[in-house]
């Protein structure tokens, strides 16, 4: 199980990719956790991030990020 300061892997996304997420991160007709991993993905993309800042900017639990 990774630590509270474990970063998340480094995520790149492409142009398409980005602007496809971000849709579905603010659908209304996807489900909940669809779109809850939209925004994990999103909130992740870059440098690694601690996965503990991601959860606490989601307001989510940190096993959900590692996950």
């Amino acid at each position: 199980m990774p630590n509270a300061y474990t970063c998340t892997s480094i995520v790149t996304l492409t142009d398409g990719e980005r602007a496809e997420l971000i849709s579905m991160a603010r659908s209304r007709s996807l489900p909940a956790a669809l779109t809850l991993r939209a925004r994990i993905v999103l909130a992740c993309e870059g440098a690694g991030t601690a996965s503990t800042e991601v959860a606490k900017v989601l307001g989510i639990d940190r096993n959900t990020v590692n996950k």
